[in-house]
Parts: structure tokens; sequence; C-alpha cells
């Protein structure tokens, strides 16, 4: 079962399958090939996996892929092992072009959940919500009716450098800078990042790179590094200083729109904090680690079910999130070490009283 686990942990990193006898030991950049001896076995042990894309769709974090309803049965087109073989075999592909309307192609027919799917019952919730036709625990019985959250038992898909190069626009592949190893950035010709260790950094996901790529790319803007450009990442690992903790933010105004329906889903809510790790494998294997550690709260953000970040699990599930001494963001996963809760939150958005130093179990 460990081997299982191992190869699936690479597999989900964007690797292919090779039928032969064993895993090879991880690359510094787990971007080459996965190779294992029979895929039944894995096929066998991806329920976990397959639970775990079965989330919220908006984290900034917007969390990963909106949950199913009976409204929004998906019906695959082929197995979840299938499609991820599939999205690695693109990396052969070196035409941006080509790469981009393949992928796109690929995954509006195939993926298993919609990310920037609405939900009509939970838009007319909210407008009751904020209009003071209904309470809160009223509205949070509607998401779990409607779109209910669960949490992650198992990492996400980590994209390969090309991915997160291609799955850009133009002008931000030419005018962004990419956290990536030194080969790849001259291989797609872009710009290194100088984000550092005890740099600041607000981060958010890049909401058309999953929407129409499922590539779940950190973008995000610092102070202290490259500033005025947008930094492009796999993974980041934040902490708090002595007197400013790691907060998180979203425009109460911008939240309602969007949880009403008004407007669309754009990249608004950011994790603020100071960089304590960037290098990705580090930050998986540790992450792996704090999934089920009662210090780490896995945290969700979805507008279209509530106004602000969220506890995904536990007895205070759906609690507003407000700030932690550290926080883990690999694409749509969010963990929060010694979560700030909001219990006496009654609204969408705006808050209520903090309670410090409150987890989720």
């Amino acid at each position: 079962m460990a081997r299982v686990n191992r190869v699936l942990d690479l597999f989900k990193r964007g690797d292919t399958i090779n039928k032969v006898d064993e895993v090879q030991p991880p690359p510094k950049y787990p971007f080459g090939d996965l190779i294992i001896r029979n895929d039944d076995e894995i096929r066998a042990s991806t329920a976990a996996y397959r639970k775990s894309l079965e989330t919220d769709n908006d984290i900034t974090a917007q969390m990963s892929g909106v949950v199913r309803t009976e409204k929004e049965i998906a019906t695959p087109k082929i197995s979840n092992i299938e499609y991820q073989t599939k999205i690695s075999e693109f990396n052969t592909i070196e035409d941006i072009s080509e790469w981009q309307t393949t992928v796109k192609d690929y995954v509006k027919t195939s993926r298993e959940v919609n990310p920037d799917i609405k939900t009509p019952e939970l838009e007319n919730s909210t407008r009751k919500l904020l209009d003071g036709n209904i309470t809160r625990e009223e509205h949070l019985k509607n998401i779990d009716k409607f779109k209910p959250v669960t949490s992650w038992n198992d990492l996400p898909r980590e994209p390969s450098g090309k991915a997160v190069v291609f799955s850009l626009r133009k002008n931000q592949r030419e005018d962004g800078v990419f956290a990536l190893p030194s080969d790849e950035i001259l291989k797609y010709n872009v710009s290194a990042s100088e984000l550092k260790v005890g740099d600041t950094f607000r981060g958010r996901l890049d909401i058309d790179a999953y929407k129409n790529y499922d590539s779940w790319v950190v973008a995000g803007d610092s102070s202290t590094a490259n500033k005025g450009k947008t930094h492009y990442l796999t993974a980041i690992h934040y902490e708090g200083t002595a007197n400013k903790p790691v907060k998180f933010l979203a425009s109460q105004k911008t939240s309602e729109r969007i949880g009403t329906g008004e407007i669309g889903k754009t990249g608004y809510a950011r994790i603020s904090g100071t960089v304590k790790d960037l290098n990705t494998n580090n930050i998986r294997v540790n992450a792996a680690e704090f999934l089920n550690n009662p210090e780490w709260t896995q945290v969700g953000f979805d507008p279209r079910r509530q106004g602000g970040f969220f506890v995904r699990a536990g007895e205070n599930k759906h609690v507003p999130v407000r700030e932690a001494s550290e926080v883990i963001q690999i694409g749509p996963l969010v963990l929060a070490k010694n979560a700030v809760l909001d219990l006496a939150h009654k609204g969408y958005a705006k808050g209520g009283v903090i309670k410090k130093g409150l987890m989720s179990k």
C-alpha cells in the first residue's frame, strides 16, 4: 500500500505511466515519468483522490472543483486515472497554441467536475441572507444540500512546468515571473521570480488557468521581490511574523456580487503573509503530514457558498477563518496552522467577534 500511495502522489503531479517493474526515486523537480508495474493496482486505490476532487471551487485561494449535487451529476467519459494520464501526455506538445487548444478541448469534455458551474439555489439563498430573510444557519443548510463541502484526503496533482506557463495568456507569460527550475525558465523563455524566504507575498489562484486547462497555478504579488510583477508558482508555505499573522483577505462587496450571481468569479481574494518555503518537494511532503494534524485546519474559499475563507470539515465546518500562524497552499489545497476562527459570524461576508487560537477538529 505504501508503494501505491507513493505512485499516486507522483502520478497526481502530472507524470505518465509505463508498465515496467518498479517506481523510480522522485527527481528533484518531479515532472518526469512515473513507472509502475500494474496500473490496476493504482486504480483500486483512487477512491480517496476522486473524493478530493469533489471540493469547492475557488481558493485563493479559489478551491478545487465544484462538488456535484443531484442536479449536477457529472458523467465521466473516462476514469480518473485515464484522465490524469492523458493530461500528462499533453506535455509532449511543444507549440503553445496547439497545447492550449488540445488541453482546453479535452478538459471541457472529460473533466469530472466543472469548477465554474453556478448553483442558482445558493444564489437565491445568498440574496435572502443578505436581505435578512433567512439566518446564516439556514444558508449553511442550503450549502450542505446544494453544494456540500468536503475535505481533502490526499494532495492535488501538481502541474508540470509546461502546464504552468502554457496555461497563461500571452501577456501573463511575457510580463510575469516564474518560480520554476532554471532549465524550464530557459526552455519556456520566461523570467525567473526573485521571490525568496522572508519576502512578503499575497497569493491567489489564476482562475483562467484552472477553469480552462485544469492547471492550479498560484499567482500573486510581493512588495519585496519583483515589485509590480505577478509571480507564478505551484506551491508556497507562508508564515506570520511576531506582530503580523498570515491573513485571509476577501472583499465583502465583491463576495456578495459573486454570491448572488451578479458577476462571475474574479481573482480578488488573497492569502497574505511572509514566505517560509518555496521548495515544492518540501512543501508537498509537509502538507501530506499535516492533512490530518489537529494543529492544521483545511481551509476553503468559494464566494458562491459564502463570502470569506472557511473551515472545510470538523466540528467548526463553515466557520470563517481570519488568520493563522502558518499557511500552506498547493494549488487548490490550503492548510492553516493555529487558525483563528470567527465563531460569532452571522452574515455572508462581514465578520463578528474573532476567537483567537481556535482550530477545527
